[in-house]
C-alpha cells in the first residue's frame, strides 16, 4: 500500500475533523520532516531552517481560492455545504440558518451604512460590489484564513447574508458570531439614523 494512502487513513482516523489543516498540506509537512530526519547533522540545520521558512509560508497562507459559487443566482445566495463552517439567512436547515437583517428606509442608505460599518474592521475587504450585492473577504488575525461574507439586497426591506469559510471543516462559530456582531452594529447605527 502506498505511503500516501497509509498516512491518509491514519490522518482521517486520528486527526480531529474540526482542525482546519487540509490533508495535502499535512502530508507535505510530514514528508518534509521525514526527509530532514534522514539528513546528516551538519546539513540538517541549513535544510531545517529552509523547511521551517517554507512550512511557515504554507501554513500562514491559508487563504484558499475564492469559491466559484459566490454571488446571487435566482434571487438566492449559494447554499451552505454540509460542513459546520457556514451560515446563511437563506439556509433551509437550522444548523446553518440565521435570520436576515431587516431595515427601514431606502436600500441605498442601508447599503451605505453597512459599508461604513464594514470599513471599521481591519481585515475585511470589499472584493465585489453591485447595486444589490456585496462580497467581502474576511481574514483571520493569526493564521490568515479567509472567509467569504456576502450581502444580498432584494426588493424586500431585508438584507440576506451568507458567511462561509473557504477551507477546513469547522469554524468554531466564527461566521455566526461575525454576522451577529454586524447585525447588532447595523441595528444600533442604522436604527438611530432612521428616527
Amino acid at each position: 500500500m502506498p505511503h500516501y494512502i497509509q498516512v491518509r487513513r491514519w490522518y482521517r482516523s486520528w486527526i480531529p475533523r474540526t482542525w482546519a489543516l487540509d490533508f495535502p498540506i499535512f502530508y507535505t509537512i510530514l514528508c518534509t520532516l521525514k526527509t530532514i530526519t534522514a539528513l546528516k547533522p551538519e546539513v540538517k540545520k541549513m535544510k531545517g531552517l529552509g523547511v521551517l521558512i517554507i512550512g511557515c509560508m504554507m501554513l500562514f497562507s491559508c487563504a484558499g481560492h475564492p469559491p466559484e459559487n459566490l454571488g446571487v443566482r435566482n434571487n438566492r445566495l449559494a447554499e451552505c455545504p454540509a460542513k459546520p463552517n457556514c451560515v446563511s439567512s437563506q439556509a433551509v436547515d437550522e444548523d446553518h440558518f440565521l435570520p436576515p437583517i431587516p431595515y427601514q428606509g431606502e436600500k441605498e442608505a442601508a447599503v451605505m451604512h453597512l459599508k461604513k460599518i464594514l470599513s471599521a474592521f481591519e481585515r475585511m475587504t470589499i472584493r465585489m460590489e453591485s447595486d444589490n450585492y456585496l462580497h467581502i473577504e474576511c481574514k483571520s488575525a493569526q493564521m490568515g484564513f479567509v472567509d467569504d461574507l456576502e450581502f444580498y439586497f432584494p426588493e424586500e426591506k431585508q438584507i440576506q447574508v451568507r458567511s462561509a469559510s473557504r477551507i477546513g471543516y469547522s469554524d468554531l462559530g466564527v461566521n455566526r458570531k461575525r454576522v451577529e456582531t454586524l447585525r447588532a452594529l447595523f441595528a444600533a447605527q442604522f436604527g438611530n439614523t432612521q428616527k
